[in-house]
């Protein structure tokens, strides 16, 4: 573990200074190692993990605020289909009664399609960043959510450090034991719950 590694370099360091005959580096070299210890081995020292993508996954304030997403964009997509209807529609009837308008009818109907398709545009586009913005907010208003509880249940189990482990690899091994992220998501889901 990173502990071992850790005094393994010290004791290394130690021989060599010793060789060296540098006292004075050497008890700075031991003063060095009492601290580490003190700070790191005194109490609880577990470092523990959560694997952040099965937590925001079984986390019901996550599937929650997708879901509620999810029934936003529908009604967002709704209204483009609706007006993408319109436009078509409109296309329909012009291509339909283009032989008999007059050329001032069939500028004002070519206006008025061309209108509609660019209102049609700006409003996909206001949609598409406005969902972007939803989607943020809700994702970072539940991330923050979690992080406050990790803080919170951390420093009830005097946890030292507690990692965040993801699919693109940051822990590559983890002993048996420090995975806590079952114990987290039950807590925030009680917590979400009221209970």
């Amino acid at each position: 573990m990173l502990s071992e590694i850790f005094i393994q370099y010290i004791f290394s360091e130690i021989i060599l200074y010793m060789k060296k005959n540098q006292l004075f580096v050497l008890l700075n070299l031991l003063v060095t190692i009492t601290a580490f210890s003190f700070l790191f081995f005194n109490g609880n020292d577990q470092l523990v993990y959560v694997d952040s993508n099965k937590l925001l996954s079984e986390y019901q304030g996550m599937v929650d605020a997708q879901n509620d997403y999810k029934k936003l964009s529908l009604e967002w997509q709704a209204r483009i289909d609706t007006l993408t209807m319109d436009v078509q529609n409109e296309l329909k009837r012009h291509e339909k009664e283009v032989s008999k308008m007059t050329t001032k009818e069939k500028g004002l109907s070519e206006q008025l399609i061309r209108s509609k398709q660019q209102q049609l545009i700006t409003y996909q586009k206001a949609i598409q960043e406005k969902a972007a913005q939803e989607d943020s907010q809700r994702t970072q208003a539940v991330i923050e959510e979690v992080n406050a509880y990790i803080e919170e249940f951390g420093k009830k189990r005097s946890y030292k450090i507690i990692l965040g482990a993801t699919s693109m690899g940051n822990i590559l091994y983890a002993q048996e034991g420090i995975d806590i992220t079952d114990e987290v998501v039950e807590g925030l889901n009680r917590r979400y719950r009221g209970e």
